[in-house]
């Protein structure tokens, strides 16, 4: 992350950032390779046999990024762009947690209607949605119309936390539920401070050169495009799991 945020600030020219960015790169990498050797593991990869597990981090990656990456610009926007003040802008904000806990009236008739497998598909959906609707955000964008987006990144935040649970709790041993749990929590803040710090830097690239709103909207238009590889990934393993079913 200081490689990302530290090299974006100096134009990609510190030997230094590039140093540590290339530590961490390197880190992370021997960390999986020791882990994949260890009885009990730091990060428990082993999980990802399963492709609910798979389908699982890929929606609570999105909701990392929604954590970190929207819950950082978005009242960046609304104090410096729109002028609110921060009991406003945590007043709108509070829709976000609101979905959250609407979900939880009705998540456990959910999973028995639904199923694990289309939840975790569908708050990738909405992840995706929500970040999209991030898209027409302009100066004068009606305060009303940000509700939907942020709905949407409550119902992405609360049903990846819920259906993760639940997904491990289905198909890992209940010997190893503890370390799953782990590993999922810890993608979710490793992709979200990741997806922050490269935000940042593309954010930074562009304001040297515009203001704020040209800067914020290719912020989000990066994010866009990660939540676009992140449904298409989404929907190969939701097909793959319908095949195997069938």
């Amino acid at each position: 992350m200081y490689g990302i945020v530290a090299n974006s600030q100096d134009n990609w020219t510190s030997l230094v950032a590039w140093i540590f960015l290339g530590a961490g790169v390197i880190a992370l990498i021997v960390l999986i390779i020791l882990d994949n050797f260890r009885k009990h593991p730091l990060l428990d990869l082993h999980i990802f046999k399963e492709k609910l597990m798979v389908l699982s981090a890929l929606s609570c990656s999105l909701a990392g990024v929604a954590s970190t990456v929207f819950m950082f610009f978005d009242p960046l926007y609304l104090r410096i762009v729109r002028g609110m003040s921060p009991f406003l802008i945590g007043l709108l904000l509070a829709v976000i947690p609101a979905a959250q806990a609407l979900i939880s009236f009705f998540f456990a008739s959910a999973v028995k209607t639904y199923g694990v497998a289309n939840l975790l598909i569908f708050s990738i959906a909405a992840g995706f949605t929500a970040f999209a609707l991030h898209w027409p955000i302009t100066a004068d964008f009606p305060i009303l119309a940000l509700i939907a987006p942020f709905f949407l990144l409550g119902v992405n935040w609360g049903l990846s936390n819920s259906t993760s649970i639940a997904a491990v709790n289905q198909v890992i041993p209940q010997s190893h539920i503890a370390a799953a749990f782990g590993t999922i929590a810890t993608i979710w803040n490793i992709v979200g401070s990741i997806l922050l710090a490269a935000s940042t830097a593309v954010f930074h690239a562009v304001e040297k050169q515009h203001s704020f709103l040209p800067a914020f909207h290719e912020a989000v238009d990066f994010n866009i495009i990660v939540a676009a590889i992140f449904v298409v990934a989404g929907v190969i393993l939701y097909l793959s799991l319908k095949g195997k079913k069938a």
